[in-house]
């Protein structure tokens, strides 16, 4: 998979970013291409024998990153209902399964989280905690939740990506409409 100029940058201040920081953010546009950075870090943490997860939180989810991954001929395992345990050093994972399977899995060295603003819901919470050595790369369009809990005490350090008006402007994401409900005078 060949990631495009902006998103080698974005991986590359990642890399920097986590030289001194254990857990990072990272916030990119829907449709920028997060699931090609994941593809890309899984990739070469395998390469250089490190092992890793990708934590979801949905079942399309999961099987949509683990046909990317086998698309790139990454060789992986799932955590999943109705899956059997596999030891394979890439995982991708549903945060719910492996929550409950925590004594079936060493920690990873690098934990990817999908939607990361989900991140401070306790499943997710649950797993970080029984896996702490693990470097923690988190993946979002929005970084905030909507019951504003904060996500400063799980990352260190958020990296920003090209703004969605950037991406369009270079002809990397579609020119977009937005609607709303009318809003009535008081």
């Amino acid at each position: 998979m060949q990631l495009r100029d902006y998103q080698v940058d974005l991986l590359d201040r990642t890399r920097e970013a986590m030289r001194s920081h254990k857990n990072v953010l990272l916030q990119s546009a829907t449709g920028s291409g997060k699931t090609a950075l994941t593809v890309k870090m899984m990739a070469t943490a395998a390469q250089r024998n490190k092992t890793s997860m990708f934590l979801v939180h949905q079942s399309e989810l999961l099987h949509q990153t683990s046909r990317v991954l086998w698309a790139q001929h990454l060789e992986h395992g799932m955590i999943a209902p109705n899956r059997r345990h596999s030891k394979l050093p890439v995982q991708v994972a549903s945060v719910q399964t492996l929550a409950r399977r925590l004594d079936r899995y060493a920690c990873p060295d690098l934990i990817v989280i999908d939607e990361a603003h989900r991140a401070a819901a306790s499943t997710y919470k649950k797993v970080l905690e029984a896996y702490p050595r693990a470097r923690v790369v988190g993946l979002t369009a929005t970084p905030a939740r909507t019951d504003g809990k904060p996500l400063g005490d799980l990352f260190d350090k958020m990296i920003e990506a090209k703004s969605t008006r950037w991406l369009i402007d270079q002809g990397r994401l579609s020119e977009y409409v937005a609607y709303t409900t009318p809003v009535k005078p008081d």
